[in-house]
């Protein structure tokens, strides 16, 4: 149950700035994705939060250099694919298979798993697309600047929010107390404080400062506002 390190340098080991990434390498984008017990109204986002934490962030230490780029993507959805949570990753070709494997032993993975709260997962639920290009799975209704920018940006939150669990399951993840009902549970709490964090100190900290690196422009808000 104890939270493991977040080794900045070795998530960002091997990162390519927009100058280094060149769209004449034979990378693509992949998606691995992990389906979850949806049980009750509301989907258990802290799944979310546990996946990221024990099974994700040891793999993107491992691989290293090998992901120049990634980010999560969350959504729960009362269709086929449900409750997901995914990993999408800038990649050469044989890196989904070291993924694979180095997922296939994580013990966290195995026992959620083994209990039913993942229902399935594959670390490649999207197939690469034809272009290798780094803005390949942005909105296409952007700006192709804006695509091509933004899995930067994307990136840099995912590791935040990454960061930012590990701060708090560090105390709030009791070290020896591992059997699943009680990881679980201890998740809960982490991802409730988590939550808190965003509502009381993310205007200031992230939009404000946000707003702040493009100049304390203004932005075009469209009416009503949707998220």
């Amino acid at each position: 149950m104890a939270g493991c390190a977040v080794k900045s340098e070795q998530l960002l080991s091997g990162f390519a700035w927009p100058s280094g990434m060149s769209e004449e390498r034979p990378l693509r984008w992949h998606q691995a994705c992990f389906r979850l017990r949806w049980e009750g109204e509301t989907p258990d986002f802290s799944l979310d939060a546990l996946l990221a934490h024990r099974v994700v962030q040891p793999a993107l230490e491992d691989l290293g250099g090998s992901l120049p780029l990634w980010r999560f993507h969350r959504r729960a959805v009362r269709d086929k694919s449900g409750h997901l949570f995914s990993l999408l990753y800038y990649s050469e070709p044989g890196v989904e298979q070291d993924l694979q494997s180095v997922l296939q032993d994580n013990e966290t993975l195995a026992s959620l798993t083994r209990e039913g709260v993942v229902l399935s997962w594959t670390v490649s639920c999207r197939q690469p697309g034809a272009t290798h290009a780094p803005g390949a799975f942005s909105d296409p209704a952007w700006d192709p600047r804006v695509q091509k920018s933004w899995p930067y940006f994307i990136m840099g939150v995912s590791l935040s929010w990454l960061a930012l669990i590990d701060e708090v399951a560090s105390v709030k993840v009791v070290s020896g107390a591992d059997d699943l009902a009680s990881l679980l549970t201890a998740y809960q709490t982490v991802d409730a404080e988590v939550t808190e964090l965003w509502q009381s100190q993310g205007q200031h900290a992230y939009l404000h400062h946000l707003n702040a690196v493009f100049g304390y422009q203004p932005l075009w808000i469209r009416t009503p506002l949707r998220f």
